[in-house]
């Protein structure tokens, strides 16, 4: 059934739409509101990040579990997530002084601010800077649409953090491969065309994208797309993807090249 519904939302939705949709699905879930750090992040955030008391950019904060650890750490917080739940929640959870602000906000409205409310978002994200890093949550790059918004965000970033690395997680496919995409997930897709009323004119997704139940819409990413991010946006590949991810999760850490 997840097939089905992942076909009809790929080919029915526009990228806006499965961005609202994925943040609904976050938003409903009460389990995502976790506590602690995992050993990984742990690890790669003591091995990648300057020394506190370097000022972050930390974007897909959910409700505030990396604000936590950070901050316990000395370092300065400004933080963003799409869903206002959790940033309400997490909000209520801080103490003085852990996070300079956490704001409601996605990497989608920092990357094209083309309406008011992100307009305003991107300028409290200015308005804050210079920081010394940028972080990208727990799987959150993942969520990014397009190849062109994910272009553009790492450009802005480049804007407010001209000088210190860039931290991403997402999930990750091998070289070439495709998401499996069975008979069922191809009726969905037959049926989302139907449903767009414009069958001439929507192209297949690109290979890595997909749509999980407990997660919306998200890019499984291959190394060299990584690669090809960095390289298209000024960065280079300072900590890089690969391994089977046992124990721990696909993440790599960018740096300004040169």
């Amino acid at each position: 059934m997840e097939d089905l519904i992942a076909g009809v939302s790929m080919a029915a939705l526009d990228t806006e739409n499965r961005r609202r949709l994925t943040t609904a699905v976050y938003g409903a879930r009460k389990d995502y509101k976790l506590e602690g750090m995992f050993e990984w992040e742990e690890k790669w955030f003591s091995s990648d990040l300057p020394a506190p008391p370097a000022k972050i950019l930390l974007g897909g904060a959910g409700s505030g579990r990396e604000i936590h650890h950070l901050s316990r750490l000395g370092y300065r917080i400004v933080a963003f997530d799409p869903v206002p739940s959790f940033v309400h929640h997490g909000i209520g959870r801080l103490q003085p002084n852990q996070c300079e602000a956490f704001l409601v906000g996605s990497f989608e409205d920092l990357a094209s601010p083309s309406k008011e409310a992100a307009r305003a978002f991107e300028n409290d994200v200015k308005d804050l800077s210079p920081y010394d890093a940028v972080v990208c949550g727990w799987g959150s790059f993942t969520h990014i649409g397009t190849d062109v918004q994910r272009i553009s965000l790492l450009k802005q970033f480049k804007k407010v953090c001209p000088n210190g690395p860039v931290l991403l997680s997402f999930w990750m496919r091998g070289e070439d491969a495709e998401i499996r995409k069975g008979r069922a997930w191809k009726l969905g897709w037959k049926i989302g065309r139907l449903l767009a009323n414009q069958m001439d004119a929507i192209e297949p997704p690109n290979p890595g994208d997909w749509f999980l139940g407990n997660a919306g819409f998200g890019h499984f990413f291959t190394l060299e797309e990584i690669k090809e991010l960095a390289a298209t946006t000024g960065y280079e590949l300072s900590r890089s993807p690969g391994g089977t991810y046992i124990g721990t999760f696909p993440h790599a850490t960018l740096r300004p090249a040169g």
